[in-house]
């Protein structure tokens, strides 16, 4: 068969449904630099250890049972899987070792998985490889609604506002005194009876009304691997 002979030759598949954030992207750019690529069989010489590649050498002894080591790989009659070698102290296996499993340094499914899975059901090993089981699980919302208990949300708004105006600060005073209220300079309006007012992670709400924004939206994804 061919082989690449350059990075030209290295074409993105137009269907690949995969992409990746830029902290994502930034992460996986500083695990490349840093310990290259452990995405296969990765074996650490001062220790004796895989870094990583665990389950697959696991599942080609279940396979196979026995196979012979061809440096710097592992035979099995006409298969070959190569073996990374590499020389590092137990602080960098460990690193490298997560790493080479951390998800918040990986790609994530785009929307487009679905219809490529459904061209891929009559694939003799669909369902070996479970492919099925990516997509979430269908679920009817309505019919897991069915027996919910009901939930009224009572109409939280004042029935009435007033305008107060003074003239003497001293009637600002007897004022908030006789509601049992205090005031500031800042206070712009109030209730009665006094609502408490929390603020927690920047979202304000108040008893008996509601408030807040949605939170931050999280960076926008790119295409990736």
């Amino acid at each position: 068969m061919p082989n690449p002979t350059s990075l030209d030759d290295l074409q993105p598949a137009p269907y690949n449904p995969r992409k990746i954030s830029p902290i994502a992207r930034e992460g996986l750019k500083a695990s490349v630099a840093k310990f290259g690529d452990i995405s296969g069989i990765v074996w650490n010489s001062l220790s004796g250890h895989l870094v990583s590649g665990h389950q697959r050498v696991e599942v080609l002894k279940r396979l196979h049972g026995t196979w012979e080591i061809d440096p710097p790989g592992i035979r099995v009659g006409e298969e070959f899987f190569e073996i990374r070698v590499v020389e590092w102290d137990e602080a960098t296996e460990q690193a490298a070792n997560i790493s080479a499993n951390n998800q918040k340094i990986s790609g994530a499914f785009t929307s487009d998985l679905p219809d490529i899975l459904d061209g891929l059901k009559t694939f003799d090993a669909f369902d070996d490889l479970r492919l099925a089981d990516i997509l979430p699980e269908d679920i009817d919302y309505e019919e897991a609604w069915n027996g919910m208990p009901e939930f009224v949300q009572k109409n939280k708004e004042p029935i009435r506002t007033l305008h107060v105006h003074f003239f003497e600060t001293q009637h600002v005073d007897e004022f908030v005194r006789l509601l049992g209220q205090t005031i500031t300079d800042k206070t712009k309006c109030m209730y009665f009876p006094e609502i408490t007012r929390h603020v927690q992670n920047k979202t304000e709400y108040h008893d008996g009304a509601s408030g807040g924004d949605g939170g931050a939206e999280p960076p926008p994804e790119e295409p990736g691997v």
